[in-house]
């Protein structure tokens, strides 16, 4: 912690001592009798939810620890824009910083390998950066010989989000408990109905921007496992004489319908059905989700009310860039906002090798997950079943897949490329982790940089309570082409489908199935 604080008060430093942007120089790289390289980097960024002042703090930082070395930043809001640059000659950018998957322009061989930067040792640490380094990303990033092309700059957690004043007024601090099932979520927002006596909304969305996926992928991931995996490269399971399971790449129309059939998907919505219907109708979605934009349905959540209607929403699902985006907000009507850990699916007990286990186990068993408590025959669950639960109450859909930085290949000025690994060395060392975690008001990049016995806010807070120790990365697996054939693992704005019970989750993922099995030839093509 003191190591931490040394860190802070030397980067807060920085801020009064130094211009926001660098100036641009003459390209070029030379080694000086300091032994570091000076000359000038282009770095182009994306301006999305984290903002880009951390890296403005970062370069700037940069500049002061190797004088003679710059770096000019150019910021775009036209993210489409970004993947085509790196395909183009006239690129000026040395280093790319964006919010969109990569994987198409890596398959292409667009991008350098950024290996040496991963296999660096930082001051201070006894590892490389690729050990240290959350291993759930560095397993998706990794190629099958080792090699690293794309560098998160961010995880991105998404999952619950709880208005902890919210629920205090209304059950008082104690008179409730955090959702630990899929079941119980639902009883709660129930509860938050009835009690409230119909003044406090249980769930805050908008049928206009779908937000929902945000939590099937983790829920969907809880009861599939490697077979939603599979899912997303076009792999249907095989079932074998002595019980194991192949997967096996699908050849014809009937092999995609078995690929498609996952029934983890149907779970998975079914269970976040009633969130999504109307109150109106008998569900806990704000009854005005159908005319409040995404930014209006975030401050009905903090507690503004929507127009003329003031009543308070207890839960939403959203990512960990709410509070930056939200927080004069959250300040002006002291929103105690917070992330709670994602609920196990109670279906989940269907694929346990335990036999008919309860709802009332599996919160048990849940407890004692949150509790760290060690297995025993007396939770009801086997020991392995125990080990899976535990994953997967730390398992969620994050968005470092696709927040990346790349160095492009095509550069018309040229390739500065020591210029490269020295600032991404720079950018992954404590000093810089420390203005980024500063930023981002406690939010922290994948390379373990340790802000423990460190409180930022109640927020920041509860994001390390759910990731743990070192949570388990989902990902839309956009590193496969079968995906961009038609998005195959859209659930489509199920929510505009579900607010007012227009389809229920089985027949949306029926029309899905069908529109897909009709472009059949398309994603044969493109089966890894």
């Amino acid at each position: 912690m003191k190591k931490f604080i040394a860190v802070l008060l030397g980067a807060l430093m920085l801020f009064s001592l130094a211009a926001m942007t660098a100036c641009k120089k003459e390209s070029g790289e030379t080694l000086n009798e300091a032994g570091y390289y000076e000359g000038n980097l282009e770095i182009r960024i994306v301006k999305a939810g984290y903002g880009v002042q951390w890296l403005y703090d970062i370069v700037d930082a940069y500049e002061k620890e190797y004088p003679g070395a710059t770096a000019h930043i150019t910021e775009t809001s036209d993210r489409d824009s970004i993947a085509a640059r790196v395909r183009s000659s006239a690129n000026d950018s040395d280093i790319v910083v964006s919010v969109d998957s990569m994987f198409n322009n890596q398959a292409d061989g667009y991008f350098y390998d950024l290996s040496n930067v991963f296999d660096s040792v930082q001051d201070g640490y006894d590892k490389p950066l690729r050990e240290r380094m959350n291993q759930s990303i560095r397993k998706y990033f990794e190629t099958e010989d080792g090699k690293i092309y794309q560098m998160p700059w961010q995880t991105g957690y998404q999952g619950f989000l709880y208005n902890k004043t919210v629920l205090d007024d209304l059950f008082g601090e104690k008179g409730y408990t955090l959702p630990r099932t899929t079941t119980e979520l639902n009883e709660l927002c129930a509860r938050v109905w009835s009690e409230s006596n119909q003044q406090v909304y249980p769930v805050s969305m908008t049928t206009q921007e779908s937000y929902l996926q945000n939590v099937f992928h983790g829920l969907w991931y809880q009861y599939s496992g490697e077979r939603r995996d599979y899912y997303f490269q076009g792999y249907y399971p095989q079932q074998n004489e002595d019980g194991t399971v192949t997967y096996v790449a699908s050849k014809t129309k009937e092999d995609l319908d078995k690929t498609f059939s996952d029934p983890g998907r149907e779970k998975a919505l079914e269970a976040l059905y009633s969130l999504c219907v109307s109150v109106e109708l008998g569900g806990y979605a704000h009854d005005e989700s159908n005319y409040m934009t995404f930014q209006e349905a975030q401050k009905a959540f903090i507690g503004y009310g929507y127009g003329s209607n003031p009543k308070k929403c207890a839960f939403m699902v959203n990512g960990d860039w709410f509070y930056k985006e939200m927080e004069d907000e959250c300040i002006e009507k002291n929103a105690d906002i917070r992330f709670m850990k994602m609920p196990i699916l109670s279906a989940v007990t269907e694929t346990l090798e335990t036999e008919n286990v309860s709802e009332e186990t599996l919160r048990s068993v849940v407890d004692a997950v949150d509790a760290n408590e060690p297995w025993s025959a007396s939770l009801g669950v086997s020991e392995n079943d125990y080990r899976r639960i535990s994953t997967l109450r730390y398992t969620a859909l994050v968005t470092g897949d696709d927040h990346v930085i790349v160095v492009p290949r095509l550069n018309k000025n040229g390739t500065r490329f020591n210029l490269v690994e020295q600032f991404l060395k720079f950018l992954v060392s404590d000093e810089a982790q420390a203005l980024f975690v500063m930023d981002q008001r406690g939010l922290n990049m994948p390379y373990g940089f340790n802000t423990d016995g460190f409180s930022f806010n109640t927020f920041t807070d509860s994001v390390k309570e759910v990731t743990g120790d070192n949570y388990n990365m989902i990902t839309y697996n956009d590193k496969y082409p079968f995906i961009y054939a038609g998005g195959i693992s859209d659930v489509g704005y199920a929510e505009s489908m579900f607010f007012k019970k227009e389809e229920t989750a089985k027949q949306l993922l029926d029309r899905f199935k069908t529109r897909n099995l009709n472009r059949a030839d398309t994603f044969l093509k493109l089966v890894v």
